[in-house]
């Protein structure tokens, strides 16, 4: 008689299989951290926008309460500009590198909350995965999932550093994408809006 233990199946530990989703997530999209600002609307969100280039000071919270930047009132995403320029300067790496955080972080979260409601593991995954390498454009932080722009073809600052294509990455990928698009090589995350 043998004593060996059985091993846990991936429903059995539904964090774990949450985790790598979120770990896969976050490795496909950190080349984004590479890319520059796009011509989109980041320059008056954040590169031309003192209340974000200010950094997060007392004035700039009062002010992320206070005012309407490009017809919107969003006062937690101009508070995230501000952490970011606080924490990493003025540069895009760190504002994509919190994109790609929240990204994955999302992406774990949603597979874990999905398998709560359900109980069902693989459609959970299935359905997180999609959501984890969705090509959207347009985005908004605060809407409590954020989903990055991930598609915008007006940012040409990565096809020098950007892979070819992300697909091969997440073989799900190929049934979405049955050739490499254009889109797999710019900006994704690009920015919050």
């Amino acid at each position: 008689m043998t004593n060996a233990r059985p091993t846990a199946a991936p429903a059995d530990r539904p964090w774990l299989t949450a985790g790598l989703l979120g770990l896969l997530t976050f490795l496909v999209f950190l080349p984004a951290v590479r890319c520059g600002f796009v011509d989109w609307d980041d320059d008056v969100y954040v590169t031309d926008n003192p209340l974000v280039l200010g950094g997060l000071t007392a004035e700039g919270v009062r002010g992320a309460f206070t005012s309407v930047v490009f017809h919107n009132w969003a006062p937690l995403t101009i508070l995230s500009y501000q952490l970011d320029t606080t924490l990493f300067g003025r540069d895009p790496w760190g504002f994509h590198l919190t994109n790609v955080v929240i990204h994955a972080v999302s992406a774990g979260l949603l597979a874990s909350v999905l398998f709560r409601m359900t109980g069902r593991m693989a459609a959970s995954l299935l359905a997180a995965t999609l959501f984890a390498i969705h090509i959207r454009c347009g985005s908004n932080r605060s809407s409590g999932f954020p989903s990055e722009r991930t598609c915008c073809a007006s940012c040409s600052s990565c096809s020098r550093s950007w892979p070819t294509t992300a697909t091969p990455a997440i073989p799900a990928g190929s049934a979405i994408w049955p050739s490499p698009p254009r889109c797999s090589r710019v900006c994704w995350p690009s920015r919050r809006s």
